[in-house]
């Protein structure tokens, strides 16, 4: 049975994945390695690392993240979905934050 998530992807996230299968060909293709050893090296399948490089949403991340380690391509992976980067985030924390901010009142100060 086919995932739905699978059927309904975003169009943009359609392209982002056939770019970035693409990209790992061309990496993989100018370091004269063939596609045997990159998946010898990545301990998957020739057919696996075939679909990840035609872009398909069916290959899980953990592969894909392998596969960018082998070829020295992963060291921003992490700064995706980093905090700095999470502009819609901050904007809801920055709303939920209180407009003023009173000190404390001391019985000094009531008398």
């Amino acid at each position: 049975m086919k995932s739905k998530c699978l059927q309904t992807l975003p169009d943009e996230v359609q392209k982002m994945l056939k770019a970035t299968g693409k990209n790992i060909k061309v990496a993989r293709a100018r370091r004269k390695m063939p596609r045997r050893e990159l998946a010898m090296r990545a301990q998957i399948s020739e057919p696996t690392l075939k679909t990840l490089e035609d872009g398909s949403p069916k290959v899980s991340i953990g592969i894909f993240l392998k596969v960018l380690f082998i070829l020295d391509l992963h060291k921003d992976f992490e700064k995706l979905a980093s905090p700095e980067r999470d502009k819609e985030g901050t904007y809801r924390e920055t709303m939920r934050m209180p407009k003023r901010v009173h000190g404390k009142k001391r019985l000094e100060d009531m008398i």
